[in-house]
């Protein structure tokens, strides 16, 4: 590991300790534009409650990997997203590690930002470090729509670049991705989440840094059914299949302006009708209170691991390996804990399981 790259996480590592000190407001229902649910009753019945309890407790079914799934949420949450992609270390001269926050504003709507990362790969030639794009997004849910056993959400992503890194980092090019999820729990013995989520993907420059060298890939739509399923206890699996084709896209670009990547997945992306499919399986490790006490990160969080097997590709999709980290913790209960003689409203002494 270079010396650049030790730099890098222990700046890291500093970061994580100043994130984990910030107070977050209590958890109480406050009235803000964000609050409420029209479709859905205002007192749900204890069967409802019992059934949305036994999925969201255990935030088994709230997020995918990055697929937007309909969720039901903690007022005032605020979360700490990690997600390297360890894919990158089998070819590539440069890892990605995206690290970003979530906040729920209410019940029902939550928004998150992702800061890019990249440094070099050690096994590997790539030299430099640094940010390369900034990720915005949010989703508001209907947990029964309607007052039906279907769940559904709107919400959007946008990436967009704010930097000159390495193409193999990124293109250039910002994308936004509206979406529309919904999903059913399918067993509520053991419970099981069938969803799909269906995303349309716009192309175009970067409000931050537009200077994409590859010519602009064509908008495409994403199909992506899959199924969660949670037997209790620390572990939940899962599996996607992601569609993806830009067979919607009319834009009529000049070839001849590009002639030098003639041959290369970027050309294809840009002028050419692609249609893939992309398999992940997943599987989440939910620790236990007793573990998570022994370990250096304090609160609750959990982490999960993704492979992304090609079985259509067209653009040299690779194969991908991905880790995600989510760090959920009540930072007001740890100031009145660490804090408490001169925290004025007392409490803290009682760990939350």
């Amino acid at each position: 590991m270079t010396v650049k790259t030790s730099i890098f996480f222990l700046l890291f590592l500093q970061a994580l300790v100043v994130c984990g000190q910030v107070p977050v407001p209590d958890r109480d229902n406050r009235a803000n534009p964000f609050s409420g649910n029209p479709l859905q009753s205002d007192t749900p019945s204890p069967e409802e409650e019992g059934a949305r309890g036994r999925l969201v407790q255990n935030r088994v079914f709230g997020d995918l990997f990055g697929t937007g799934l309909p969720s039901f949420f903690t007022e005032g949450d605020l979360r700490l997203r990690l997600n390297p992609k360890l894919g990158d270390f089998f070819e590539d001269e440069y890892v990605r590690f995206p690290v970003g926050l979530e906040y729920n504003f209410s019940n029902y709507f939550e928004a998150f930002a992702d800061v890019g990362t990249y440094f070099p790969n050690p096994f590997n030639s790539g030299g430099g470090w640094g940010t390369y794009n900034l990720r915005v997004g949010g989703k508001y849910s209907w947990w029964g729509f309607a007052n039906t056993d279907y769940n559904v959400s709107l919400g959007f992503n946008s990436d967009m670049p704010w930097s000159d890194p390495p193409l193999e980092v990124t293109d250039g090019w910002a994308r936004h991705e509206p979406f529309i999820a919904v999903s059913r729990e399918l067993n509520t013995d053991q419970p099981t989440l069938a969803y799909l989520n269906i995303g349309y993907e716009f192309v175009g420059t970067s409000p931050f840094k537009s200077n994409p060298v590859s010519p602009r890939p064509k908008n495409r739509v994403f199909l992506r059914p899959g199924v969660i399923y949670y037997p209790g206890g620390n572990y939940r699996y899962s599996a996607e299949i992601e569609y993806r084709t830009s067979m919607f896209d009319t834009r009529t670009p000049e070839p001849s302006d590009y002639t030098e990547w003639v041959g290369t997945p970027e050309y294809t992306r840009a002028f050419e009708e692609v249609h893939e499919i992309i398999f992940s399986p997943g599987i989440t490790w939910f620790p236990t209170a007793e573990f998570r006490r022994g370990f250096f990160v304090p609160g609750n969080w959990d982490i999960g691991f993704k492979l992304d097997i090609p079985v259509i590709e067209e653009t040299d999709e690779d194969l991908g390996l991905s880790v995600r980290f989510r760090w959920y913790y009540d930072y007001d209960d740890y100031l009145k804990t660490q804090f408490k003689k001169l925290w004025p409203f007392g409490g803290g002494d009682e760990e939350k399981p």
